[in-house]
């Protein structure tokens, strides 16, 4: 037999406070008596609730009814707001809730048909698959330090500046090691290419600091200031290729060049797709109008700048530094949420458009690529994904993916190679 409900929901009131479009402000109260209705049904269940955990249900109730009531469509779904200072005993009076509930906006989709884009193409080269075979000797190679001149193949420990021409503030500074890359190869910093500082290292010195305009890698194609101070210097023996066979376990010198060209196919092949999955997402933000919540922006305004200030600290910076470093990179930084809450939003809002879903194989295939690029077993990564609670991610790649095949199906794509 079904239970009848503790309280009449219709004598919780739901009253408009303000909008501040997409959001809109509602106060919920619950009347006095129904909240003694609800503790006196808990307490004869066993279930006794108190406090910060009776406040927690009421409010979950009083939500509920509201959103049912108003019948309101949420993108970022309803938040309460928590009150100022002391909430009080949840008991005492009628219980009061203010909460923020966004509403869902009707989005004017471009026609896909109409959309262009370029394709990246490339043969992995025989002077391609030499180079990586040299990196993985390198890799597999002994590291001396050296107070010697930087030359090709060394490595250099730095502390990094990068500072974006034009009002862009600079980022935040970080510690890295930089591998001096063959002539006519640009340096890799953090996974980004930076052409023109690799030819500033090359013949300094550990104790040193060298700057360099790097042409092309900021935003939008903008050049990037970029200053490296040298902590540390190492000189390479690299291994022979004997010795790198046999560390990686192939059976000979040929097979081991076969297999990275595949590999070199494979990671090729998936940026080019990342690369579409941007041009993607930027064109269509570029083509609608999505309002962004004040309240989201405030929210992960939070979550980033405690996440940028234990970096800045972590690199050594006194807290005087770090609060002027966030305060430089302020404007830069809400731009940067804006760009990922309205991508969020068309992840969210499509998904629906093009009937879109995803299965547990989705998110695992997902998992063994991103294992097979770091070269890691897919297990490993997979609980370090769970632990750090991150599977949602790793279901908004598959969804972005997924949404940039069907509008690509429709859109004209361009071939265009790329130098090797």
């Amino acid at each position: 037999m079904t239970e009848s409900p503790a309280i009449n929901p219709d004598e919780i009131q739901v009253e408009l406070d303000r909008e501040d479009p997409p959001d809109r402000f509602y106060s919920i109260t619950m009347p006095a008596h129904c909240v003694g209705k609800i503790t006196e049904r808990l307490n004869a269940a066993g279930e006794p609730h108190e406090g910060a955990r009776l406040r927690k249900l009421l409010t979950t109730i009083c939500i509920e009814e509201a959103v049912g009531r108003l019948e309101i469509e949420s993108l970022w779904g309803p938040a309460p707001i928590a009150p100022e200072g002391d909430p009080g005993d949840p008991t005492d009076g009628d219980f009061t809730v203010r909460v923020a509930i966004d509403e869902r906006p009707e989005v004017a989709w471009p026609a896909w048909d109409s959309l262009n884009f370029e394709r990246p193409c490339m043969d992995i080269s025989d002077a391609m698959v030499e180079a990586e075979l040299n990196e993985q000797r390198l890799n597999a190679g002994e590291r001396s330090e050296t107070s010697s001149p930087l030359a090709v193949g060394d490595e250099a420990a730095c502390e990094v500046r990068v500072t974006p021409e034009g009002p862009t503030e600079a980022e935040p500074p970080f510690k890295t090691t930089i591998r001096i890359p063959p002539s006519g190869q640009p340096a890799i910093v953090e996974g980004r290419p930076l052409p023109g500082l690799a030819e500033r290292l090359i013949g300094a010195r550990a104790g040193e600091t060298i700057e360099a305009v790097c042409p092309g890698a900021g935003p939008g194609g903008a050049p990037l200031q970029v200053t490296a101070e040298i902590k540390q210097a190492w000189r390479i023996t690299p291994s022979t290729i004997e010795q790198v066979v046999a560390a990686v376990g192939m059976p000979n010198e040929a097979i081991l060049r076969m297999n990275i060209r595949t590999s070199m196919e494979s990671r090729f092949k998936d940026a080019q797709r990342a690369h579409l999955v941007e041009q993607v997402f930027a064109a269509v933000a570029a083509e609608v109008d999505i309002p962004i919540s004040k309240r989201m922006l405030a929210l992960r305004l939070r979550e980033r700048a405690g996440q940028m200030a234990q970096k800045i600290q972590a690199s050594g910076r006194s807290r005087e530094e770090t609060i002027q470093i966030m305060k430089d990179a302020g404007p830069e930084q809400e731009a940067i949420v804006r760009r990922q809450l309205k991508r969020n939003a068309i992840i969210n809002l499509i998904r629906p458009v093009f009937e879109l879903g995803i299965a547990e194989q989705d998110v695992t295939a997902e998992i063994q690529k991103m294992a097979a690029a770091e070269g890691r077993r897919p297990e490993d990564l997979r609980k370090e994904i769970v632990d750090a609670n991150q599977i949602d991610m790793v279901a908004n790649r598959v969804f972005e993916q997924k949404i940039a095949d069907r509008i690509l199906a429709e859109a004209t794509v361009v071939d265009v190679p790329v130098a090797s």
